[in-house]
């Protein structure tokens, strides 16, 4: 009977070794599988900018609808405008679409005349005759395209004798096209070679409306209240492309966990990492719970702040706390004792160990430093020799 309980334990113990090595190669490979995800999550969360004044939110809830930013591009593109820089912002305009490959004849647009819904067009320019038009069709919301909604716009120019120069397609940001699927042939030969897509915003650097329209024109703007103004929109363009990137970044998570079991394992991998600090601070009190003088013990505060106390050097009493979390280790020196406070800061002068500590922040008289996640050894390194420097005082 003995014989076979040993038996039975160990072919529980391999039966549970066979599950943890399945859910860890689980694991590995949903976070594999998402670390491109990832990659543009942190990407994204680096390029946010400390929040600032936008005098475009402030004022108003609808800034990152479309009917918004059609009615601040036809402004601005507008000569005869209230802005008084007459053709400028017009110019700077087609200058970009020149450089994304569709040439305007500047001379033919001046004076133009710009409109807002004509043919339910979001921002219409035409020559001051009428024969030539540019569309532009905003799509900074994201929002989706009407059936031919482009080869509709260009039938309906064409059957004013109006002839058009370019079609301008603006998503926020590049990866949106458009929608072709109920296209014909013939809308295609008509509107493709007009088509340019230009969108508000684009990080790497390509031809986009912030770089290479709102910022060119409020530069070239000559009264300072027009610059401001377009240097604000310029400012709430990159902040709408920052916000929707998150939501693109989250949409691809958000298909991930549909797949398989990958919303299982990733509950896991959020679990896992709720309790790695207390794991973390379990891995400092091991180690040195039998080898921690001058300090006399070494335990645990709320499970996750790995405490060194007892020890009195110099007649100082002195504490070590090991403040465990996923961003790595915070280490403190203290003494909780205040009227021993000039004697801690005189024995801290003359300790090697300490020496890239800082003083912390909000008083209280200790030295901390911050070791990263990664730095364990780099950290046990430090604790070994703070108890040497500490034993020889």
């Amino acid at each position: 009977m003995h014989h076979l309980a040993i038996e039975d334990f160990e072919k529980t113990i391999a039966q549970w070794h066979d599950i943890i090595t399945s859910h860890m190669a689980s694991i590995v490979g949903y976070l594999d599988s998402n670390s491109q995800i990832s990659n543009r999550y942190i990407q994204s969360k680096q390029e946010v900018q400390p929040e600032s004044f936008n005098v475009f939110q402030l004022i108003s809830d609808t800034y990152y609808k479309e009917n918004f930013h059609s009615d601040i591009l036809r402004y601005f593109l507008d000569p005869k405008e209230k802005h008084n820089e007459g053709n400028k912002f017009l110019n700077i305009f087609f200058e970009m679409l020149k450089s994304a490959g569709k040439p305007i004849a500047l001379e033919a647009y001046i004076g133009a005349r710009v409109v807002r819904e004509e043919g339910r067009i979001d921002v219409l320019i035409e020559t001051a005759d009428g024969k030539n038009a540019v569309i532009v069709e905003n799509k900074m919301n994201n929002a989706g395209d009407m059936p031919r909604q482009l080869p509709r716009y260009y039938e309906y120019l064409q059957k004013r004798g109006c002839n058009v120069d370019a079609i301008v397609y603006m998503p926020l940001e590049k990866s949106k096209t458009p929608d072709t699927y109920n296209w014909s042939d013939t809308d295609k030969s008509n509107v493709n070679p007009l088509l340019v897509i230009i969108p508000a915003y684009d990080k790497a650097g390509g031809i986009n409306l912030y770089d290479s329209w709102a910022m060119p024109a409020a530069k070239e703007a000559a009264n300072e209240n027009v610059r401001t103004t377009l240097n604000q929109y310029a400012n709430l363009i990159s902040i709408l492309n920052i916000n929707n990137m998150d939501t693109v970044i989250f949409k691809a998570f958000y298909e991930k966990l549909l797949q398989g079991n990958n919303m299982e394992i990733a509950q896991s991998v959020r679990n896992m990492m709720n309790d790695l600090p207390e794991y973390m601070a379990i891995r400092i009190q091991e180690r040195f719970k039998n080898s921690c003088s001058p300090f006399s013990k070494v335990w645990r505060y709320k499970g996750t702040d790995t405490v060194f106390e007892g020890a009195i050097v110099n007649g100082v009493y002195l504490k070590l706390d090991i403040i465990c979390s996923e961003n790595g280790y915070e280490v403190l020196l203290w003494t909780p004792n205040g009227n021993e406070q000039q004697l801690f800061e005189n024995l801290i002068k003359m300790m090697l160990s300490v020496r890239d500590f800082k003083q912390k922040a909000d008083g209280g008289g200790q030295i901390v430093q911050h070791f990263r996640f990664e730095e364990e050894e780099k950290l046990v390194d430090f604790i070994q020799e703070l108890l040497f420097e500490l034993d020889s005082k």
